[in-house]
């Protein structure tokens, strides 16, 4: 096997000594993402949780460190599954396919803001407003396809994964109305 082509790139113009300083950077990025992940996930099924919107138990917090453990546990559990159940790569697709999926509806979320609460208090600009955010939408539709076409199978394990949570939450934000009723 050959290289890639980043490796052949870093090797000719940094040398080995380069080489190795850039693998200990991209291991730092990584740990540093990593441990953002495990702080950020679980408070999202945390917030939900209090919101009606999930199971009660994600929306606990220990008394102790205020730490939604319950939440932590289980999405280390899913890490778990996760890395046994594929390569890096495929491991790597599937997060990546999945975490775009969402970035793009967030961006688009801001024209749908904008349009239906217009005369709500912006305390933030939007710097290049509608051009910037419609440019990443079209990115990220345009990273979900491709990733669709050249990568199939991650991608529908992907979507496999995703695709739950639509009814759970209808299920969850119609029980939450009836029980405000």
């Amino acid at each position: 096997n050959a290289p890639p082509v980043a490796t052949k790139a870093v090797l000719t113009f940094l040398g080995p000594f380069g080489f190795r300083l850039i693998t200990i950077l991209f291991i730092i990025s990584t740990i540093g993402t990593l441990h953002t992940e495990m702080l950020v996930i679980p408070r999202i099924s945390y917030a939900m949780a209090r919101d009606g919107l999930f199971f009660s138990p994600f929306g606990r917090l220990s008394k102790r460190t205020r730490v939604p453990v319950f939440a932590v546990c289980f999405k280390v559990f899913l890490a778990c599954l996760l890395a046994c159940s594929g390569t890096f790569d495929q491991l790597t697709t599937l997060l990546i396919f999945a975490l775009w999926i969402f970035y793009g509806m967030t961006a688009s979320s801001v024209f749908v803001l904008r349009r239906k609460m217009n005369n709500a208090p912006q305390p933030y600009r939007m710097i290049g407003y509608p051009v910037v955010p419609f440019f990443f939408v079209l990115t990220a539709v345009w990273l979900v396809v491709n990733t669709l076409l050249t990568n199939p199978l991650e991608s529908m394990f992907g979507l496999m994964l995703i695709l739950p949570g639509v009814p759970l939450y209808y299920y969850f934000r119609a029980r939450r109305h009836q029980s405000r009723t």
